[in-house]
């Protein structure tokens, strides 16, 4: 009885590790043929490894999806990047958009004032020479190119 379970036992690893060898060949049509059996005599042939369907055993099964974890991870992460990439440069084109409309308006008020002026530290108001308006609209100007392009 006991020799009945031991040759069971080794018939049973037998088959496992027993797998059919696969063949790939084309005819001379062009069609691509997959067999168990060799092909016909004279044609060019490719041997398969057929996949199982158990996925080839718990370690391989097990590091393929530790990789495809991994990966997973991996795409995740790059999302989450490219997510923060995008919301960066959505913050930067909008300040950049508010200090064109400052720029702009600021320079609008100043073209269209007869008297340009600047509130001192005493809350007074002092009256800008045209030279000094001239820069000043020139500084506006260069702030409209730098931020309205």
């Amino acid at each position: 009885m006991q020799m009945l379970k031991t040759l069971g036992g080794l018939l049973l690893l037998l088959a496992l590790g027993a797998q059919a060898q696969m063949y790939k060949w084309v005819d001379a049509q062009g069609v691509t043929h997959y067999s168990q059996t060799p092909p016909p005599a004279g044609t060019q042939t490719q041997t398969v490894a057929p996949k199982s369907a158990s996925g080839g055993g718990k370690a391989s099964g097990s590091g393929d999806w530790q990789s495809q974890q991994t990966d997973f991870n991996k795409r995740q992460m790059d999302k989450k990047d490219q997510q923060s990439k995008a919301d960066a440069q959505a913050a930067k084109d909008a300040t950049q958009r508010q200090r064109c409309a400052e720029a702009r308006d600021h320079l609008s008020r100043m073209r269209s004032a007869s008297g340009i002026y600047q509130v001192n530290e005493n809350g007074e108001r002092v009256f800008m020479d045209p030279k000094a308006s001239e820069q000043a609209i020139r500084s506006l100007e260069a702030d409209i190119a730098k931020y309205c392009s």
